[in-house]
């Protein structure tokens, strides 16, 4: 919602630097008309409120295009922000697959020593099938003797 926000203001103070660029001309217009005031005396002070009036407008303007510099600026530094978060998340996204692929070998180590202890119970087992087989025929050897 921030970024909408600073987005639509930079829309709007888009169109404000243009216009502040469109009235840098009138800035220069009035610094002429303030040449010509020096030199023709006979301006009614009716003109000269006027023109004051739109040196004061100038400023203001200039005034305005430095807000929109400054808020270009911000924007710039919102928008690395947001790069740098998105980083971040991706990164964040990286490091618990990461983690997750951990757990998941430490499962597959913990079920490989468990199936070697199986293949090693199995193991003592057909052994003791073997010796219980020739224990039974050694007896029945005994028997028959």
């Amino acid at each position: 919602e921030e970024l909408t926000a600073v987005r639509q203001r930079m829309e709007e103070l888009t169109m404000v630097r243009q216009r502040v660029e469109g009235l840098t001309s009138v800035r220069q217009r009035v610094e002429g008309l303030t040449a010509v005031r020096q030199r023709v005396e006979g301006l009614t002070a009716q003109r000269v409120e006027g023109l004051t009036a739109e040196r004061q407008r100038v400023e203001e303007l200039t005034a305005e295009r430095q807000r929109v510099e400054e808020l270009t600026t911000v924007r710039q530094r919102v928008e690395g922000l947001t790069a740098e978060r998105q980083r971040v998340e991706e990164l964040t996204s990286v490091r618990q697959r990461v983690e997750g692929l951990t757990a998941e070998r430490q499962r597959v180590e913990e079920l490989t020593a468990e199936r070697q202890r199986v293949e090693e119970l199995t193991a003592v087992r057909q052994r003791v099938e073997g010796l219980t087989a020739e224990r039974q025929r050694m007896e029945e050897l005994t028997a028959v003797r």
